[in-house]
């Protein structure tokens, strides 16, 4: 089973066009019993935000994942 949660990120300044995004995972809080598999997912983006994905599946179950990210100007 596949599991999303996904947040659309709006930038406080628009970007002139869709910037270069990095994610990264700060934080995961998982169940020590079980395989961990967790995934990020940029999508939708343009100048003015992105959305951002998080994705476990299987047998998986994490309690608290924080991903930040940084948004460059190309």
């Amino acid at each position: 089973m596949e599991r999303t949660e996904t947040h659309h990120v709006s930038f406080a300044t628009s970007f002139d066009q869709a910037p270069a995004v990095t994610l990264g995972l700060t934080t995961l809080d998982a169940d020590k019993d079980r395989n961990l598999r967790v995934t990020t997912h940029l999508k939708n983006l343009n100048a003015r935000g992105f959305d951002l994905s998080v994705t476990e599946w299987a047998d998986s179950h994490n309690h608290y994942t924080n991903v930040m990210w940084m948004a460059c100007p190309k």
